[in-house]
C-alpha cells in the first residue's frame, strides 16, 4: 500500500488533539493518485473496524449507505470538478455492529499537478447522528402535530401581535365563514371578522393575552344576524427570549349546545309554569262549578224575563271561562293521550274546514294533505285542538297583514331533515308525519318566538295565550317536537313532528 503523508504532524499537538476530540471531529487525507486514505487514528475503532480494512476508496464505499452513493460522487466530483469551493455531503454509515450513523463530510483540494489537476484532498469528518435524530424527532412531531390541527373539528389559528392571521386551519376558516359571513385568509387581519373588531369582547381579550394577561378566560360570543354561537379560548405564543409575539386562538361551534341549553330551559320555565297554573285552575274551576251550579238554583226561581236572561248570559261567561280553565290544566297537567288508530290527514282536513268557517275570516287556507299520509296511534281529540290552534293562529296573524295560509303534511325520516331548530327532543321512531301551518302575515321578533308558548303570553288584544301552550302540551304527550320560524314582515310558520308506525 502506498504511504500517505502522516497526519501525526498535525496530531503531535496535545491541545489540537483534544480540540479534536471535544469538537467530535476527525481528519481524513486522501491521495487521488492511488485513491487511498489515511484516517486519523482511532476513527474506524470507534465503529468497530481497523484502519487497513477501509484505507481504499473501495473499501469505504462498502460501508455507505447505497442510498447516499449518489449524492456523495456528486458533491465529490463538483469540487474537483472546480463548481464548489468545498466538498460537503452528509450520508450514513454502517458500523461493523450493523448500525447505520449519519457523518457529515467536509474536504478541500490541497495539492494539484503541474497541469493544475488535483491531487489530494484532506478534510474531516464529523458524526452528526444525533443531530439528525433530533431533526426527524422534530420532524415527526411537527407532523404529528399538523396532521391534528389539519383533522381538528375545532378552529385553530394563530393571531399576531398586529393581528395578522398567521394560521389558521380549514376549520377555523369554515367556522367564521359560516358563524360570520366573513371570509378571510392567512395574511389577512382578523378585525375584519366582527367578533374580532375594535371595542368588541374578543378583541380585548387578544390584547389581554398580548400584555400578558393570564386570566383572559374563554368567550362565547354570537354571530351577527343569528349565525350561531362560538365559544374562544386563547393560550400566548412565546419567542425564545420569552416574549409574547403571538395568540393562538380555539374556535369551538357550540351553536348547537347553546340551542339545547336553551330548550332544556324554556322545558324547564314550561313545566314551572305548568305546576303553577295548574294549581291555579284546578282551585278555580271549583269555584267556577260551585258559581254555575248556584247560576242554575237561581234561574230556576227567576220570574221575570230580564232576570233569566242575564243569569243564561252569565251561566254562559261561567262555561267559557270553564273551557278555558280546561285549556289550562290540559296544558299544566295533560292526561295521557286516549289513542287510537286515526287517519292523520283526515282528521286535519275536518279542522282545517272548521277553522275556514270562523266568523270574520277572509283568508284562504290552502291545504296539501295527501290521502297517503300513514295511519297513526294518536289521542284524536288532542290532535283535533292542536291543528285548530295551528290553523287560527295563523288566520288571526292575517287579519290585518296577510293573504294566504297554508297547511300541509308529509313524512320524513328525522325532524333535523328539516328543522335545527327543534323545542323538544323526540320520541325515537321508523319516521314522523311533519305538519306545517304557515302564513304571510307580519311575523314575529325573535324576542316573540321565545315567548309563544309561555301561558298566558299573547300579541292579540282579545287573546287568552293558552292556544300555543296547548299545542306544545298535545305534541309532548305524543313524544313529537316542533320547529318555529319567523320573520318579521315575512309570516311564520311551526311544523309539528308526530312518530308514527
Amino acid at each position: 500500500m502506498p504511504s500517505l503523508r502522516p497526519l501525526s504532524a498535525l496530531l503531535s499537538d496535545p491541545v489540537s488533539r483534544a480540540m479534536l476530540a471535544a469538537g467530535g471531529v476527525w481528519l481524513w487525507d486522501h491521495d487521488l493518485t492511488t485513491e487511498v486514505t489515511e484516517y486519523q487514528p482511532g476513527f474506524w475503532e470507534q465503529y468497530g473496524y481497523s484502519t487497513p480494512e477501509l484505507s481504499e476508496t473501495f473499501d469505504f464505499l462498502r460501508v455507505v449507505h447505497t442510498r447516499d452513493l449518489r449524492e456523495i460522487t456528486k458533491a465529490w466530483r463538483a469540487h474537483l470538478d472546480g463548481e464548489t469551493p468545498t466538498y460537503e455531503c452528509q450520508w450514513r454509515l454502517r458500523t461493523a455492529g450493523g448500525e447505520w450513523r449519519w457523518l457529515q463530510s467536509r474536504g478541500q483540494v490541497t495539492e494539484r499537478d503541474a497541469e493544475g489537476r488535483p491531487t489530494r484532498v484532506a478534510g474531516a469528518y464529523t458524526d452528526i447522528t444525533s443531530v439528525k435524530r433530533s431533526e426527524q424527532d422534530l420532524a415527526t412531531s411537527n407532523a404529528e402535530l399538523d396532521a391534528v390541527y389539519r383533522s381538528s373539528r375545532d378552529g385553530l389559528a394563530l393571531v399576531a401581535a398586529d393581528f395578522t392571521l398567521l394560521r389558521a386551519n380549514d376549520a377555523a376558516i369554515s367556522l367564521i365563514r359560516r358563524l360570520t359571513g366573513v371570509e378571510i385568509s392567512e395574511g389577512e387581519s382578523v378585525r375584519k371578522i366582527p367578533a374580532f373588531a375594535e371595542e368588541r369582547p374578543v378583541m380585548g381579550d387578544l390584547l389581554g393575552v398580548l400584555g400578558g394577561g393570564a386570566d383572559v378566560r374563554p368567550r362565547v360570543a354570537a354571530g351577527p344576524s343569528g349565525g350561531g354561537w362560538a365559544e374562544f379560548s386563547y393560550s400566548p405564543v412565546l419567542d425564545p427570549a420569552g416574549g409574547i409575539f403571538a395568540v393562538a386562538v380555539t374556535i369551538r361551534d357550540i351553536t348547537e349546545k347553546v340551542r339545547l341549553e336553551q330548550a332544556r330551559m324554556q322545558t324547564l320555565r314550561l313545566e314551572s309554569l305548568g305546576l303553577i297554573a295548574g294549581g291555579v285552575a284546578h282551585d278555580f274551576n271549583n269555584l267556577l262549578g260551585a258559581v254555575i251550579g248556584n247560576i242554575d238554583v237561581a234561574a230556576q226561581s227567576a220570574n221575570d224575563p230580564d232576570t233569566a236572561a242575564a243569569l243564561s248570559e252569565a251561566r254562559q261567561a261561567a262555561r267559557r271561562a270553564s273551557e278555558l280553565v280546561q285549556q289550562l290544566l290540559a296544558f299544566a297537567a295533560p292526561n295521557p293521550p286516549l289513542t287510537r288508530r286515526i287517519d292523520f290527514a283526515s282528521l286535519a282536513r275536518e279542522m282545517v274546514r272548521y277553522a275556514g268557517k270562523i266568523p270574520g275570516n277572509r283568508t284562504p287556507v290552502r291545504e296539501y294533505l295527501p290521502a297517503g299520509l300513514p295511519q297513526m296511534d294518536a289521542d284524536p281529540n288532542q290532535l283535533r285542538q292542536l291543528v285548530l290552534n295551528l290553523v287560527v293562529n295563523a288566520l288571526e296573524a292575517t287579519r290585518e297583514q296577510g293573504t294566504r295560509v297554508t297547511v300541509r303534511a308529509w313524512t320524513v325520516t328525522d325532524p333535523l331533515e328539516v328543522s335545527d331548530e327543534l323545542l323538544l327532543v323526540q320520541q325515537p321512531a321508523p319516521r314522523y308525519i311533519a305538519l306545517e301551518v304557515s302564513d304571510d302575515g307580519p311575523g314575529m321578533a325573535p324576542e316573540t318566538v321565545e315567548r309563544i308558548f309561555d301561558p298566558f303570553f299573547t300579541t292579540k288584544p282579545t287573546g287568552h295565550g293558552l292556544g300555543l301552550p296547548s299545542v306544545l302540551g298535545a305534541v309532548k304527550s305524543h313524544g313529537g317536537t316542533i320547529a318555529v320560524k319567523s320573520v318579521p314582515g315575512e309570516g311564520a310558520a311551526f311544523t309539528v313532528f308526530l312518530p308514527c308506525p
